[in-house]
C-alpha cells in the first residue's frame, strides 16, 4: 500500500463521520419511561415527567383517574431503517414485557370515548401492584412510533401551608 496513512485516516474519518448519517438522535432534555427498554431502532421524539399530575386511563367501559408521578415518553422509528414496526408488532411487545413484570392486562382495544387523539385508537392500559406500591401504564402504538405512559400512583405533596394566615386571624 503506497499510503497507508491516508487509508487509516479514511477509516477512522468514516467512523465518526458516518453514525450521525444513519442514525438519529434523542430529542435532548426527553428520558425514556422507567420499567421498560425501547424498541430497537427507535429514538426519543417528545416527552415529559411531572412529579405530580392527574392522567386519564381507561378500563375500556369507562374513563378514570390516575394521580402520582406521571412519565410520558414518545418514540419514533428511525428514518434509516429497512423495515418498519408496525402497530400490532409494538403492542405485543409491550403486552408480553408488562405480563412479564406480572402486571395485569386492564385493557387491550380501541376506546372512541378519550376526548383527545387517544379516540378510537388501540391503547393497552395495564396496572402492578406490588406491595403498597401501585403502578400504571398506558401504551399508544401507532405507525412508526408508539407512545408510553407510566404513572407512579402517590399522593399529593403539600408545598404550601396557611399558618402565616392563620396565625394574623387569630
Amino acid at each position: 500500500m503506497k499510503h497507508p496513512s491516508r487509508v487509516l485516516f479514511a477509516i477512522v474519518w468514516l467512523a465518526l463521520v458516518a453514525p450521525p448519517v444513519f442514525s438519529q438522535d434523542d430529542v435532548e432534555g426527553v428520558a425514556d419511561v422507567p420499567y421498560f427498554t425501547r424498541m430497537p431502532h427507535f429514538h426519543t421524539y417528545g416527552g415529559f415527567v411531572k412529579d405530580f399530575d392527574a392522567y386519564q386511563l381507561t378500563d375500556g367501559k369507562k374513563l378514570f383517574n390516575v394521580e402520582g408521578k406521571v412519565y410520558q415518553t414518545t418514540y419514533r422509528q428511525n428514518e434509516a431503517v429497512s423495515s418498519t414496526a408496525s402497530q400490532v408488532q409494538i403492542r405485543r411487545n409491550f403486552l408480553a414485557a408488562l405480563k412479564r413484570i406480572g402486571a395485569s392486562i386492564v385493557f387491550d382495544g380501541p376506546f372512541v370515548d378519550f376526548p383527545d387523539t387517544r379516540s378510537d385508537v388501540h391503547i393497552v392500559t395495564a396496572k402492578l401492584k406490588k406491595g403498597n406500591a401501585e403502578v400504571w401504564f398506558e401504551v399508544w402504538p401507532n405507525e412508526n412510533e408508539y407512545t408510553i405512559t407510566v404513572i407512579e400512583v402517590q399522593a399529593m405533596k403539600q408545598d404550601i401551608s396557611a399558618t402565616d394566615m392563620l396565625d394574623a386571624l387569630n
